[in-house]
């Protein structure tokens, strides 16, 4: 109690305006509630043409607040910046169109210096896709049709679970070539790592598939954890 009267009392507020001990308390138990309102609120992002506008301060914020979202690094004076603006606005009203969970960002990175430094940002626009906060370089050309198809790409599963047989063979058939995963356990160490490098080759078009189901195992012979790659000879 003392010491919340300290507080109190630094900020020049008398608490022995109040006439007695519970009036005193009830005022305390408020003004500190008020205090942590305030100490916990967050920065507030501005929206620009759908786009958030981001800065040092509400960085990570964004980070955490939304599963998906896509951050441009841009310089005022950068040609190739001003020739990706309206692009990058379109891709903003698609989505917010569709209703996307999927949310598009910039940040100034000659003003807030401090985020570029962090994600080794050495040219303008960088673009990187965050998935629950793990940072992706954005590859394909700068359209604003590319970015969205490139974004719902990256947003879906690396690799499909497997169910059946039947799940199996439709995958294997409708493809050209084919990876799967064969785990006991999708949470153990390999099956991690295979989803790791699956989102790591995602850009080369293959198709991944991930399963622990008994009789997929038993299907294609597979006794212990491993992983085949299926293409027609």
């Amino acid at each position: 109690y003392n010491l919340h009267v300290y507080y109190l009392q630094s900020i020049d507020i008398d608490i022995n305006i109040y006439p007695n001990q519970k009036e005193k308390m009830n005022f305390l138990l408020k003004f500190l509630a008020f205090g942590a309102l305030v100490c916990t609120s967050k920065a507030e992002i501005e929206e620009e043409d759908n786009v958030l506008v981001l800065t040092s301060d509400n960085f990570q914020e964004a980070i955490d607040k939304h599963e998906f979202i896509m951050v441009e690094w841009y310089a005022p004076w950068c040609g190739h910046c001003k020739a990706l603006a309206p692009e990058y606005v379109h891709a903003a009203e698609v989505l917010k169109e569709e209703n996307s969970n999927i949310k598009l960002a910039k940040i100034d990175a000659t003003e807030h210096r401090d985020t570029g430094s962090k994600y080794s940002i050495g040219g303008y626009p960088t673009l990187k896709f965050f998935r629950s906060g793990n940072p992706l370089p954005f590859k394909g050309t700068r359209t604003a049709d590319f970015i969205i198809d490139w974004m719902k790409k990256k947003s879906g599963p690396v690799a499909v679970t497997l169910s059946s047989t039947d799940d199996a063979k439709e995958l294997i058939d409708d493809e050209d070539v084919v990876v799967i995963g064969f785990f006991q356990d999708l949470e153990g160490f390999k099956a991690k790592n295979f989803l790791e490098a699956a989102d790591s080759l995602d850009d080369y078009g293959y198709k991944f598939g991930i399963t622990t189901d008994a009789d997929i195992l038993a299907a294609y012979d597979i006794k212990e954890d491993g992983i085949v790659v299926f293409k027609p000879f």
